[in-house]
């Protein structure tokens, strides 16, 4: 039974990983069908995200949600290291998030008739504007996203053998250590080669980087981890924790 399961398990992640490949390529059919088979799960992102149930015939945030699942198709690599729907789903909440953001700036009015009792006769309708609850809605929700970004930055770094404490206990503690290996990162990343040896067991390509930077191979290891970290970090999808580096490079 367990050998059945798993077999229907592969079918279904075989049949994703086609129908991706084929829609990638420009197959409408492919692309179609993935929006219709996974339409399910992009309503459930999507009234997570929402925090309230969505009608798909009159509720925007269905729409949004479509469209950020089709630009997860055409953005996601498997070089990312983290599952397709893990990506959407990442995808999906950051464009609600924007949608979310442009209406806090847009004051959205009710007419005041929708609190009244049907004995009052009032001749004009005041206008009531919404605005607080957008504000705070919206920082919920960012709250929440960049807690699924670090759980899912959390999942791609065990692939690569490293949990979040080991990074934590390798992260330099002086500033010009951080910097020069924030510098070594990104002449990674803009180095074939030594990008796709982090990309496919988290090794570094040691006899380029000694030549390149004049450091040990002994440096080099001991700074491994945050350095697979960082690669991994910039050429994923976590604009969360990006900014937190950012903020940590200028320090």
């Amino acid at each position: 039974m367990k050998q059945e399961c798993r077999l229907q398990l592969d079918s279904g992640e075989e049949r994703l990983t086609f129908l991706l490949m084929r829609a990638k390529k420009g197959d409408p059919n492919a692309r179609e069908t993935l929006l219709k088979e996974y339409s399910p799960f992009i309503m459930r992102v999507a009234a997570g995200a929402s925090k309230r149930y969505l009608d798909p015939t009159c509720d925007d945030e269905c729409s949004i949600a479509l469209i950020a699942f089709n630009e997860a198709i055409d953005k996601y690599t498997p070089a990312k290291r983290c599952s397709f729907l893990s990506f959407a789903n990442i995808v999906i909440r950051r464009r609600l998030i924007d949608y979310f953001r442009r209406q806090r700036h847009q004051k959205k009015e009710i007419p005041l008739s929708g609190f009244r009792s049907p004995e009052d006769n009032e001749e004009e309708e005041p206008k009531v504007i919404i605005i607080g609850s957008q504000t705070v809605y919206q920082k919920e929700m960012e709250i929440d996203d960049r807690r699924a970004e670090i759980e899912e930055f959390k999942r791609v770094l065990i692939r690569f053998g490293i949990t979040l404490n080991q990074l934590v206990e390798s992260s330099p503690k002086h500033r010009d250590t951080r910097e020069n290996l924030f510098y070594i990162a990104e002449e990674i990343i803009n180095h074939p080669p030594a990008l796709a040896m982090i990309m496919k067991d988290g090794s570094l390509l040691y006899s380029w980087m000694i030549k390149k930077f004049g450091l040990s191979r002994k440096t080099l290891r001991r700074h491994r981890i945050f350095l697979v970290a960082l690669c991994l970090l910039k050429t994923g999808d976590f604009p969360y924790l990006s900014d937190y580096i950012k903020v940590q490079k200028e320090r």
